[in-house]
């Protein structure tokens, strides 16, 4: 356990001081950061030091605040951070006489107790105090129970864990006065498996519910390494007629987009199904607002609450039937005018999952290798592009314009004076990724000229970005 100072001399506390103190903590490799303090003023830099601990795999909890209102606090209502409120010994928000209260509020996540908690003071000795500062520890302390008895949990597993079984407070499921409730220590750590938890979503009929343990029919794991890539990795130990197996994605934060433009859904997925004569079909997504809490069906276009995928017919791209789907990478317009109900959302959720209706065992696999969301913006030029030639090839190569993953790539060449189109290439991987092209037969001795442009999913295109190479003499 480290205690971490993030203030000056006279106790005056900066908000860079906390960035360097998380910092420390992220190049430290410590498990969780537990803060109590807060401010009403959004400072991107730290809510940039706090999701970069979450995706180092540090659980990061906050202090909700203790003005008794809903007034914006950082950094417990930055997403990547669990946002305490404090309770009395009778399980009632604290909230005395005067301006002092629990924050509460659509950030807010969980309860402990933080009324009249003992507690050291300065100068020696013990007092009693209450606020959301001490109920905060709590929290921090049963998510290091949680990782002492199963060190691979992720921080979103363990957020999972605490949320399904806390102890129900306040309207009935979350509320913005309670959160999801009163953490519980005990039905926690019964939760915790030998094996990563993931929380998936499912869906029978028309209810929609969360479960924080595995079934024979959905088991998740995060983290999964398969054929060089890592995924959240989704099967069944029994075959699940007539189901769908949801999972979630990651959450996305829309806070930029105004809803006006059109958005870009784009992820990389395999599927595979222990029966050779099957085809996985009917992909589905759906979205949900972790801010609102609300489920939201689109009727027109229905894709976006039932996104289909049949075999032979996937947005144009070929769908491999039988035992292994392959990697398969899926583009989804977004329509602005469909859409816009989530602008300026911080914590979109999204739900993937596949539809097991074969009439034999399918006992099926699922792995999810990346997702995310973008705004339908012309794209910069490509980057670092370059041509390497040899005496009858040349090697071009680039990465993606910086403010959008391109969907598309159209390369030309140069011949006798008019562009001709040699490749429409589509990208692989991140936006670090580099994309490669081998123009082959050429002739020995010769200079060609090549350009390139990106294109996003309506396909706007970028500008032209130009090189060229000469290949090699055969002498």
């Amino acid at each position: 356990m480290y205690a971490l100072k993030a203030s000056n001399i006279n106790g005056v506390v900066y908000k860079m001081y906390i960035i360097q103190a998380i910092n420390w903590a992220i190049t430290n490799n410590l498990d969780v950061i537990s803060i109590s303090l807060g401010s009403d003023s959004y400072y991107s830099p730290y809510e940039y030091a706090c999701q970069k601990a979450y995706d180092a795999g540090i659980v990061v909890v906050a202090a909700a605040g203790n003005s008794d209102s809903d007034d914006p606090n950082y950094p417990s209502d930055y997403s990547s951070v669990i946002s305490v409120g404090a309770l009395t010994s009778s399980n009632n928000r604290w909230n005395p006489w005067g301006s002092d209260g629990s924050n509460y509020g659509n950030c807010l996540e969980l309860m402990a107790y933080g009324s009249v908690v003992k507690t050291t003071q300065m100068g020696g000795g013990f007092t009693y105090t209450s606020g959301t500062s001490y109920a905060t520890p709590a929290v921090a302390g049963l998510a290091a129970l949680m990782l002492s008895k199963n060190p691979n949990l992720t921080p979103g597993e363990i957020r999972g864990i605490m949320r399904e079984t806390a102890l129900d407070l306040g309207d009935s499921g979350w509320d913005k006065y309670y959160g999801y409730g009163r953490i519980t220590c005990p039905a926690a750590m019964a939760a915790v498996g030998t094996t990563p938890l993931y929380l998936p979503f499912r869906e029978e009929g028309n209810t929609y519910y969360w479960s924080t343990t595995d079934t024979a029919y959905d088991k998740i794991v995060n983290g999964h390494s398969y054929d060089g890539r890592t995924c959240d990795y989704h099967y069944e130990d029994i075959s699940h007629w007539y189901n769908y197996m949801f999972v979630e994605g990651p959450i996305i934060d829309l806070r930029t987009w105004s809803g006006t433009n059109n958005l870009e859904l784009k992820f990389c997925y395999r599927a595979k199904s222990g029966y050779s004569g099957s085809a996985v079909t009917q992909l589905r997504i759906k979205f949900y607002d972790r801010s609102s809490h609300s489920y939201h069906t689109y009727t027109n276009p229905s894709a976006y609450d039932h996104y289909w995928v049949h075999q032979n017919s996937r947005l144009g791209q070929t769908w491999i039937n039988g035992y292994d789907s392959g990697w398969q990478v899926v583009s989804m317009e977004l329509l602005a005018s469909e859409f816009n109900q989530f602008a300026g959302t911080k914590d979109l959720q999204v739900q993937w999952g596949h539809y097991d209706a074969w009439d034999t065992d399918w006992f099926m696999r699922q792995y999810l290798d990346f997702m995310y969301i973008e705004e339908q913006v012309t794209p910069n030029e490509p980057r670092y592009f370059s041509a390497h030639a040899d005496i009858t090839d040349i090697s071009l190569s680039w990465k993606s314009p910086t403010n959008i993953l391109a969907t598309k790539y159209y390369l030309e060449v140069n011949q006798l004076g008019q562009w001709v189109r040699i490749a429409t290439l589509e990208p692989i991987g991140s936006i670090e990724s580099y994309i490669t092209y081998l123009h082959t037969n050429l002739i020995p001795g010769r200079t060609y000229y090549y350009r390139l442009c990106a294109l996003n999913l309506d396909n706007t295109a970028s500008s032209y970005i130009y090189e060229d190479a000469t290949t090699l003499n055969l002498f």
